[in-house]
């Protein structure tokens, strides 16, 4: 079976960090799903009270206190001394250097030599400075969607393995056609099509939509409910004791074995150059479909390109390093890794099944 790849409208996206710190805003920690078989979303990134300044230029770093200013470039010093020893000796004269000169030396630092694409000044709660350091790990201009529609042909023909791939689906950490109450995205693009398709046929013909016959609701008026009453079971349980005959069956058991390696949350675990002045996060590119071909994948992608469009901030994940004057928490780079492991693993799962 053929999959597809849908493209979202890049978003411009700013370069470099020398003396222009770009800005972000106040930080959330993202909610973490409550699943059963996969790791909670990664702890030590949680800077939900903690109020991101903007840095503009020297002069607006000009604008904070000497003992604030020392502890960011005690902070970013701390950062360089993580990979470079050599950073204890930097030259530093205060009678004819500044705390500033030795910021920007070690932001140029951070930027030639480590790479790093975006940095922002943090502040606790009790006003103590957190510097985060953010690299870019791929891009979000696809969209990921799982398949679904062919599982529910397994309720007669293979009821165990039905009820496997059923509570695996459920497991998954991603936005789901089926728990529209969970996602106000979803809940939304659901009401629209029901709209359009049972009470303003006007509004269908004004944007030259064609909803004749809708295949995503037809298929959620069929299966809605079967997947909300299938008993709920732990699916890498119940799959060590499935014994499947057919190749085909057996290639199913070997891909779910397989996305055990796989930390879905990953996905969770990245953050946006600009933070949260960005309406689309990584997160947001992947959701359990009925096909991703249907209307209602078209709509979700749909919904994307429009956020997009008036979106004049980058959505392309960052990894995050959070330095501090006594502590640092480095780049998680197996997070890339898994989530490409991610989409390869839905590319899989809509051909295997």
């Amino acid at each position: 079976m053929q999959t597809q790849e849908n493209t979202i409208q890049n978003r411009p996206r700013t370069n470099g960090v020398s003396q222009e710190l770009h800005q972000s805003n106040k930080a959330r920690l993202l909610a973490p799903r409550n699943t059963e078989n996969h790791a909670d979303s990664l702890r030590q990134f949680n800077i939900s009270n903690i109020e991101i300044s903007p840095i503009i230029s020297p002069e607006f770093l000009k604008e904070y206190s000497v003992k604030q200013l020392r502890q960011i470039a005690m902070c970013l010093v701390n950062a360089v001394a993580h990979y470079d020893s050599r950073v204890w000796q930097w030259e530093f004269n205060p009678e004819n250097q500044t705390l500033l000169d030795l910021i920007l030396k070690a932001v140029n630092y951070l930027r030639e030599d480590l790479g790093v694409d975006n940095i922002q000044i943090c502040q606790e709660e009790d006003k103590t400075i957190v510097i985060a350091l953010l690299k870019q790990c791929g891009q979000n201009d696809m969209v990921y969607s799982f398949r679904t529609k062919n599982i529910f042909k397994l309720k007669k023909n293979n009821k165990k393995l039905f009820i496997i791939l059923i509570n695996f689906i459920k497991s998954l950490p991603f936005k789901n056609i089926f728990e529209s109450e969970e996602s106000y995205w979803i809940h939304s693009i659901l009401e629209y099509m029901y709209d359009i398709e049972y009470g303003f046929m006007e509004e269908a013909q004004e944007s030259n939509k064609e909803f004749i016959s809708n295949e995503s609701l037809s298929f959620l008026e069929d299966y809605e409910r079967i997947y909300h009453i299938t008993p709920h079971k732990n699916w890498y349980e119940e799959l060590l004791k499935y014994k499947p005959r057919k190749h085909q069956y057996k290639k199913i058991k070997k891909l779910l074995l397989n996305s055990t390696s796989i930390n879905f949350e990953a996905v969770y675990q990245v953050t946006n150059e600009e933070g949260c002045l960005s309406e689309t996060h990584l997160y947001d590119s992947y959701f359990v479909a009925d096909h991703p071909d249907s209307s209602f994948a078209q709509e979700y992608l749909d919904h994307m390109n429009t956020i997009a469009r008036e979106n004049q901030y980058s959505t392309a994940p960052h990894i995050i390093a959070l330095a501090k004057i006594d502590s640092f928490n480095d780049f998680d780079y197996k997070i890339k890794h898994h989530i490409e492991s991610t989409n390869n693993f839905i590319l899989e799962f809509n051909k295997t099944i």
